[in-house]
């Protein structure tokens, strides 16, 4: 398929599913809660299965999210499976826990992320080189990977429930994005090194 074609179908795709999306800071975190709604006769399958370290009412992802830069005043929070390296072969892909979100329903998720903000790519491990510079940012943008099952899909469970491994899923190709973007004031720590792959 084009790249055209798929950007169009990926776009379609994410016109049954919406996002609500709200942030706040508290002390030294980043509280963060959403509700994806699935409004087509599909089930949706979202990369956003991790719950977190420490339980609680807004459990920490700082681990399990990727954080990046997105221009001025912008930081971007994914919950993706990530995708092929731009430079590099990839050979092996991390897939994140998935859940599930079945027609008519809406999954409410909240999560924190410590404070400052530290950008997280799957490319770029932190490092004892890495450096960082701080950046103010006012707006929180959501983004969230996301792909219809099939009867090709297989799907493991893991605990607690609806928490999935996805062991046959969707190709990159039909992997599509939902977000959203919410007004917060807070610092996020960008990498500045060469060696760093910005997601």
């Amino acid at each position: 398929m084009a790249s055209a074609e798929a950007k169009e179908e990926r776009a379609m795709a994410a016109d049954n599913v919406t996002l609500e999306l709200t942030a706040q800071v508290r002390e030294k975190a980043l509280l963060v809660g959403y509700g994806i709604t699935n409004r087509d006769s599909r089930t949706l399958v979202s990369f956003d299965g991790a719950i977190g370290a420490g339980g609680g009412e807004f459990p920490d992802l700082t681990g399990s999210c990727y954080v990046s830069y997105a221009g001025p005043g912008v930081v971007r929070v994914m919950r993706i499976r990530p995708p092929a390296h731009p430079t590099k072969d990839t050979t092996r892909t991390f897939i994140p826990p998935a859940s599930e979100v079945r027609p008519g329903e809406t999954r409410r998720v909240r999560f924190s992320l410590a404070l400052p903000l530290r950008e997280r790519s799957e490319f770029s491990p932190d490092f004892s080189g890495a450096t960082y510079e701080k950046q103010a940012v006012t707006r929180l943008e959501l983004y969230i990977g996301c792909f219809w099952k099939t009867e090709e899909t297989v799907l493991q469970v893991l605990t607690p429930p609806n928490v999935w491994r996805v062991v046959k899923g969707a190709p990159l190709s039909q992997i599509f994005p939902v977000s959203r973007v919410a007004p917060v004031n807070c610092e996020l720590l960008v990498r500045t090194d060469a060696k760093f792959v910005r997601m």
